[in-house]
């Protein structure tokens, strides 16, 4: 069998003026509510996400994929002549079969990539942004409702609509008939009796529930975050004392959940274990005889066959060694943020710049936190600059201590007025 896939990856520039409006209409409640309370905390907004993700459109079209199959068929058959059956040369060895299928995942693209895109969204804006004193980073309620707390959000990836829907799958297929029928050599059919159509519907549930994996993809994206989740024995791993409340809160978090804002309780094991997976297919038959010199159709022959699947196991609600080990090493790799310790933005997260300076250039080094004074002095002499000056880079400027000739010693004068980069210690 020779299979030929062409993916369908096309895009539009733009997307439905609908679609326009609507965005612009939840950027302007965004900024809204921003402006209201401007210095309470760095909330993503649902713009800021959606600029990362292709329209409706764009998804359509992805979701959609064209395959082209070559049937290989046996190259004699038997078939009926003047009373008396035959080895005849099969005239259609191959038989060409074209089926469209849409893949649901790609029309919710948050489901697998929510956590991602908001990592890139809080790591765009401005260290003011991401510094906010009281509560922190915080989601657009327009994601997961007004209740849902951030690292929740993120790891559930929207709604648990939306995650549903991700794992159905739906495929039509036109195929072509053989030439010989009811033992008789047939040509000439029309189009409806020499093709046949075919349909397939699949859905794999594994994308309803919250998984470990899930849930360290979430906390890497706060990683160093400010948040304003409360009671998420993840968030504040530093703060358990006793190793059995450490492995407690492990032991919640490896397990799926149906609700990413409950524990695994009855309801998911029951969800778990008595949600198949689902496989339908129904396959057209040549429900027509021959009377005469012409196929009639027959009501008493059936039209199509359909094949039922459905599969149970228990892999949703138990995890895995996989599922162990992914939220084990979130767990311990998860580090708080120190944005509410009282650092200005200017101080936040500075990069030790070594200067040095040329009759015809001028070049800016990144050092080491630790590098001392006279390191920048050895950098700038083994390039062979003539003289060398220690600089500090924060978010929004970079701050450039007096130029020492290279033949000189730097001292704390020669440093930038800020000590931001602890030049000066």
């Amino acid at each position: 069998m020779l299979v030929v896939s062409v993916h369908f990856l096309l895009f539009f520039s733009q997307s439905a003026s609908g679609q326009k409006d609507s965005a612009r209409n939840t950027k302007q409640d965004c900024e809204e509510k921003k402006e209201k309370d401007p210095d309470d905390k760095f909330i993503v907004c649902k713009s800021e996400i959606d600029r990362f993700e292709p329209g409706w459109q764009d998804r359509v079209l992805r979701s959609l994929q064209y395959e082209y199959t070559l049937i290989e068929q046996p190259l004699f058959v038997a078939a009926s002549s003047g009373g008396a059956t035959q080895i005849i040369e099969n005239p259609s060895v191959y038989l060409n079969q074209h089926s469209i299928t849409m893949q649901f995942s790609e029309l919710f693209p948050g489901t697998s990539n929510f956590a991602t895109i908001v990592q890139r969204v809080y790591a765009d804006a401005s260290l003011a942004e991401k510094n906010k004193p009281r509560s922190g980073l915080q989601l657009d309620p327009k994601f997961c409702g007004p209740n849902s707390q951030t690292l929740t959000c993120l790891a559930s990836g929207g709604r648990w609509w939306e995650r549903f829907l991700s794992g159905v799958g739906l495929t039509l297929s036109l195929s072509e008939r053989p030439d010989v029928q009811q033992g008789l050599v047939i040509a000439g059919l029309p189009f409806s009796q020499h093709y046949g159509l075919t349909g397939k519907v699949v859905f794999d549930p594994t994308s309803l529930f919250v998984t470990a994996t899930n849930w360290k993809s979430a906390l890497a994206t706060v990683d160093g975050m400010a948040i304003a989740d409360k009671d998420n024995c993840l968030l504040t791993a530093s703060k358990i004392p006793m190793a059995k409340d450490v492995e407690g809160c492990r032991s919640k978090f490896w397990k799926q959940r149906l609700n990413p804002s409950k524990n695994q309780g009855v309801g998911t094991w029951i969800a778990g274990v008595l949600i198949p997976k689902v496989q339908f297919q129904a396959v057209s038959q040549f429900d027509f005889i021959k009377n005469g010199g012409t196929f009639i159709p027959e009501s008493n022959l059936q039209g199509s066959l359909k094949t039922y699947t459905l599969t149970w196991n228990f892999s949703h609600v138990i995890p895995s060694t996989t599922d162990r080990i992914a939220i084990d090493t979130a767990y311990e790799n998860y580090k708080p943020s120190s944005p509410r310790e009282g650092r200005t933005s200017s101080e936040d997260r500075p990069s030790k710049l070594c200067v040095t300076i040329s009759v015809s250039s001028r070049n800016y080094i990144a050092v080491g936190d630790s590098s001392p004074m006279h390191s920048c002095k050895n950098l700038a002499g083994s390039i062979g600059a003539e003289h060398f000056a220690l600089a500090c880079a924060t978010d929004d400027q970079v701050l450039i201590g007096a130029p020492v000739a290279i033949d000189s010693e730097a001292d704390i004068s020669d440093a930038p007025k800020s000590n931001a980069c602890k030049w000066k210690e």
